[in-house]
């Protein structure tokens, strides 16, 4: 796990905004970026009925994301 967080970080842009290579970017590449900056995501409890997104219930303030320092 080390090894691929380390081999992530070395494959960040450095003249780019990773958010400029997000979309044309690999999904291995993609989930080492975000262990790279993700320590935890934390769903909180909802309220039934609140909103809907593309027909599923979801509240994006019931989301915390615990960023690594």
């Amino acid at each position: 796990a080390k090894f691929q967080n380390s081999r992530a970080a070395s494959l960040l842009p450095a003249n780019k905004a990773v958010r400029e290579v997000w979309q044309d970017a690999s999904l291995d590449w993609r989930h080492s970026v975000i262990g790279l900056l993700v320590d935890r995501v934390v769903i909180h409890p909802g309220h039934p009925g609140s909103h809907l997104w593309n027909g599923y219930r979801f509240n994006p303030e019931t989301i915390a994301i615990n960023w690594k320092a």
